[in-house]
C-alpha cells in the first residue's frame, strides 16, 4: 500500500452488485487517508454493474468521478480509460529545458518519463521540450525555462 504515495490516480475498485460495498469503499477510503493520499485524484470503478438493474449509479463522493464498468461484457471499460487518460493529462505540462552537455543523462530520463517534443542543441547545451509531470518538474526546475 506504500506505494499509493508515489501514484498520479487511484483507482478504487468495488463490486457494485455487493450489498456492502458503501461500507467497504468508506473502509478503503479510511486506510487512503491513513497513507496521506488525499491529495491524489481518485476514481471508483464499480464493476458487475451488468447485473444491476439501473447501470448508471449514482456519485460515490462529491470530489471524484465513478464509471460503472462490466468487466464480463467490456461495457464502460472506454469510459474509465477516457477518464484515466483526462486525469494524466491534468497533471502534465509541457515545458522547455536547457541542459548542459554534460547532463545529457536528463535527457534520457525524459525519453524514458516524459513525451519528449523536441530537442535543439544550442552552444549552451540540448534545449528539450517535453510534456513532464511534477515530478520531473521538480528534479529538473534549475534548468526549466521560460
Amino acid at each position: 500500500l506504500d506505494e499509493v504515495r508515489y501514484a498520479d490516480i487511484i483507482l478504487v475498485v468495488a463490486d457494485a452488485s455487493d450489498s456492502e460495498m458503501r461500507e467497504k469503499i468508506l473502509v478503503t477510503e479510511k486506510i487512503l487517508n491513513e497513507l496521506d493520499s488525499t491529495d491524489k485524484p481518485r476514481i471508483y470503478v464499480l464493476n458487475k454493474c451488468d447485473e444491476l438493474d439501473n447501470y448508471n449509479l449514482p456519485q460515490i463522493s462529491d470530489s471524484s468521478r465513478t464509471v460503472c464498468i462490466s468487466a464480463l461484457t467490456g461495457k464502460g471499460t472506454d469510459e474509465l480509460l477516457n477518464i484515466i487518460d483526462q486525469e494524466l493529462s491534468k497533471a502534465k505540462k509541457t515545458v522547455s529545458f536547457l541542459f548542459p552537455f554534460e547532463m545529457q543523462s536528463a535527457v534520457n530520463s525524459l525519453y524514458e518519463n516524459a513525451t519528449v517534443l523536441n530537442v535543439e542543441y544550442t552552444e549552451n547545451g540540448s534545449l528539450v521540450t517535453a510534456i513532464v509531470d511534477e515530478k520531473c518538474i521538480g528534479m529538473y526546475k534549475k534548468y526549466e525555462i521560460e
